[in-house]
């Protein structure tokens, strides 16, 4: 099986939650519009007509193709309020409904889209990365290997869970063959960057690097520190190749190496790892 890299994305993908700039109008609009040839270009032409500067947001299809959503940010100059740009925004053809709220000293926060769902329908939550990171240390520092032991059975379970998620979308078969894209994901979801530098299916073996780790990102640690990480691919594999695995960390952000990287074998459940290094 190929082996996969998804190091040289270099593009950070915003998420639309809030905007600030108190030197000018600011707006929320959500558009909904027919998606055919021309609409989303006539959409942009009247709002550059009108002196609108369009910022972060996102764009969904329905499923049957027809109809699309724009929800984005945008700013103008003091004299064009909201009522105004929905105006404008009504008289583009192929435009069916519209929402545009203004905001306040030049403030405006995300209060139309809800709940934030994958593509796929799951509903989803967003964190700071470093709410998780912290989380997980103080669940270490309380408990000691007990509380590390916790920290990757939820990250086992949450692995099965994902697993078993995938393959009801793609089919047994389709999940276990498209293992290097659906690695992706770690990088879709920001959990890291993923890289498969070893992949073998009989037996299952593997080592997979992940860099920018989530878990360990700002972290200092004098052992292996990537507990939740290491227990989610434990329960993806278990799930995905109907085998058992165990999973060892033998590279980790936390002690000042590049990345986070694990080597998976067949094997008997592993035990959070408890080898102590020295931080570099």
């Amino acid at each position: 099986m190929a082996l996969m890299s998804a190091r040289a994305t270099s593009k950070a993908k915003e998420t639309i939650g809030y905007h600030y700039n108190p030197d000018k109008n600011v707006f929320l609009i959500s558009v909904d519009f027919k998606n055919t040839p021309g609409v989303l270009a006539n959409i942009t032409s009247a709002l550059s007509n009108a002196h609108v500067k369009t910022l972060s947001g996102f764009m969904s299809i329905d499923e049957s193709g027809e109809n699309a959503a724009w929800g984005f940010f945008a700013e103008a100059e003091s004299d064009l309020h909201g009522a105004k740009l929905k105006q404008v925004l009504g008289q583009v053809s192929g435009v069916t409904a519209s929402v545009v709220l203004e905001g306040t000293g030049g403030l405006v926060v995300d209060s139309l889209h809800f709940p934030l769902k994958l593509n796929s329908g799951e509903t989803m939550i967003l964190m700071r990365k470093e709410v998780f990171g912290d989380m997980f240390k103080r669940l270490g520092e309380m408990f000691g290997s007990g509380g590390e032991a916790i920290v990757f059975e939820e990250g086992e379970a949450t692995g099965e869970n994902d697993a078993k998620k995938l393959v009801e979308i793609f089919g047994a078969e389709g999940a276990l063959q498209n293992v290097p894209e659906l690695s992706k994901l770690y990088l879709s979801f920001g959990w890291g960057r993923p890289e498969i530098v070893r992949l073998n299916l009989a037996p299952f073996g593997a080592t997979i690097r992940l860099f920018d780790c989530f878990e360990c990102s700002g972290q200092s640690s004098t052992k292996p520190n990537s507990q939740f990480v290491r227990g989610h691919m434990t329960g993806l594999i278990n799930v995905i190749f109907g085998t058992r695995v165990k999973c060892v960390e033998t590279k980790c952000l936390a002690l000042g190496d590049e990345c986070c990287e694990f080597d998976l074998s067949e094997g008997s459940w592993e035990k959070p790892q408890s080898i102590p290094r020295s931080p570099r």
